[in-house]
């Protein structure tokens, strides 16, 4: 299990306009809401959650990457959103830089364990230079993914299923 299994070709967004932090969330809201055929509500309660949780702490984690997240039980699958933003945005990260990436992670209450170990394989995969890099300078979706994909064959952050049935990070 990699974290490209939980984030489809589709659920990248390239041309992500800058804005305040409020405006950057409602655009991934809006595009996850109409690619994955959120209703309003759901969208709302989306949009709700990932605001809530940056007003707690940024989740600007640095070297030009935020990674938003939020547990939302009316959903039934954990998946990950990709947007890029060329220009950058602020998003009150910790190093004080515009971010260009904005990996939003959105998961079922019953996949808590599996959204924390997510979390951990995109900041472990995000932390090399390279990958943000690579990213940035794609121009299409497909070649997002690619990198993503070969990315995770060389990454320690591969979650694979132990003995027990339980994921677990292995190389």
């Amino acid at each position: 299990m990699k974290l490209v299994d939980y984030l489809r070709r589709e659920d990248i967004l390239m041309g992500l306009t800058p804005g305040s932090k409020a405006e950057v969330l409602q655009q991934i809201v809006d595009y996850i809401g109409r690619i994955r055929g959120m209703d309003e509500f759901l969208k709302k309660a989306l949009y709700q959650k990932l605001l809530f949780r940056e007003q707690l702490k940024s989740t600007g984690i640095g070297n030009k990457i935020a990674v938003p997240h939020a547990i939302l039980e009316s959903i039934s699958q954990t998946f990950v959103c990709l947007a890029i933003c060329q220009e950058g945005t602020d998003f009150d990260s910790i190093d004080k830089e515009s971010v260009h990436l904005i990996l939003t992670l959105v998961g079922p209450l019953k996949d808590r364990p599996l959204h924390l170990r997510l979390l951990a394989c995109i900041a472990r995969l995000m932390i090399r230079p390279e990958i943000p890099k690579q990213i940035l300078e794609s121009e299409t979706p497909d070649q997002i993914y690619r990198i993503l994909e070969k990315s995770e064959k060389s990454s320690d952050c591969l979650l694979k299923k132990d003995g027990f049935g339980k994921k677990t990070f292995g190389g």
